[in-house]
């Protein structure tokens, strides 16, 4: 469902498919063409993979430059889980980070907890963060670890409060 929403947001298309007994992957590509041309004025290629095996999802973007000029790109890949019971939930390897508060004003503050506790309505950006984390207290005691490479951020939310909040 979700590739399949991807793929309504945009004219992306779809340039590769493998499917093994354990392993899905497909990969997108957007380029510049007209109607991005109206909103951004960029010659790039945007490429996006997704890979989910029995143990994992893998997601990777792969953004070019294609332009003479210089390209200011963002993006955010955003990953929910729903979880029985948020508040057992904790999120390590955060200390000593400085985060946006966006519950309170976006002021700027310094994680001291050696984990992180959903006790309320949370919704934190932290900044400059490592390259891996681990989601503890899910269902059967499992944990998540959640990894990435060259992005500074990690989201830190409870996403059903902030619906009952907005």
């Amino acid at each position: 469902m979700f590739i399949a929403s991807v793929i309504l947001l945009s004219d992306q298309q779809i340039v590769g498919k493998r499917a093994t007994p354990f392993t899905f992957q497909t990969v997108l590509i957007l380029t510049q063409d007209d109607s991005t041309s109206k909103v951004w004025d960029f010659k790039f290629n945007f490429v996006y993979s997704l890979t989910l095996t029995a143990r994992s999802l893998q997601m990777s973007v792969d953004v070019s430059n294609n332009s003479d000029s210089n390209m200011e790109f963002t993006f955010a890949l955003h990953t929910y889980y729903n979880v029985p019971d948020v508040t057992a939930c904790r999120v390590t390897n955060l200390k000593g980070l400085s985060y946006v508060d966006k519950t309170d004003e976006n002021k700027i503050k310094k994680e001291e907890e050696d984990e992180v506790k959903i006790t309320g309505f949370t919704d934190r950006v932290y900044q400059q963060s490592p390259d891996a984390c681990l989601l503890r207290g899910l269902t059967n005691g499992r944990t998540v670890e959640l990894t990435k490479v060259r992005m500074s951020r990690v989201y830190v939310t409870d996403e059903r409060k902030w619906l009952k909040n907005s």
